[in-house]
């Protein structure tokens, strides 16, 4: 096989960027690296010097929150609700990361599903590579100060089976985990002990925890 020019690989991976930031509407630049280029030793920095090029480029367009936090980037309008969006992120790759089995693959990604009193955050689609078989995790990204109700609410869907007419609910061994990310974790915890009236399986991390990747 011929070996790529280092033009060529920078092509190719100039736009898997532009489609992951496209794909994910919202992307800062450790979350990039994350899910492109953990697996080489300088792949940080590469990211790093690709990025203001695809920013000459107009292929990216860039935000600044804060100085201690990374560049955010995104590819036409400016997402609304963007740190909850970013964290959102966050908890995809903590699940690809962390929850994820040698023989898993994360095969979609939605932050679209609604069952009218609950919209999650996302939704994480598994594949088993060996059984085909598939599982699902619920997210939900908690960033507020507000009454955290997802816990009666998650219980209300199991409950009143408000997502057996979902294409999931057919092919899922179970009902999906719920994975909570929250700066508040005493409290959302507690809910859990009092609301979880289903015994239904939450999974609660820490807002800061979520971004610490443990090395392949």
């Amino acid at each position: 096989m011929k070996k790529l020019s280092n033009h060529r690989i920078c092509y190719l991976r100039d736009n898997s960027i532009v489609e992951l930031i496209s794909q994910f509407q919202v992307l800062d630049t450790k979350q990039i690296y994350y899910l492109i280029a953990s697996h080489q030793i300088s792949g940080y920095k590469i990211i790093q010097r690709r990025m203001p090029k695809l920013l000459t480029k107009n292929r990216v367009k860039l935000i600044k929150i804060s100085k201690d936090q990374p560049y955010i980037y995104y590819t036409e309008t400016k997402p609304k609700q963007l740190e909850h969006k970013i964290m959102t992120n966050w908890a995809y790759i903590y699940t690809k990361y962390n929850l994820l089995k040698q023989y898993e693959q994360i095969v979609d990604f939605s932050t679209k599903e609604d069952y009218g009193f609950l919209k999650p955050d996302g939704f994480i689609t598994i594949k088993n590579m060996f059984t085909n078989k598939y599982k699902f995790i619920f997210i939900e990204t908690d960033l507020s100060n507000n009454n955290f109700d997802k816990i009666v609410k998650y219980n209300k869907l199991y409950s009143e089976k408000r997502y057996v007419t979902k294409s999931w609910h057919n092919i899922a061994s179970g009902f999906p985990l719920i994975l909570i990310i929250t700066h508040r974790m005493k409290l959302v915890k507690n809910k859990i002990i009092i609301d979880n009236i289903n015994n239904l399986e939450f999974k609660v991390v820490d807002l800061d925890e979520v971004k610490i990747i443990p090395s392949k």
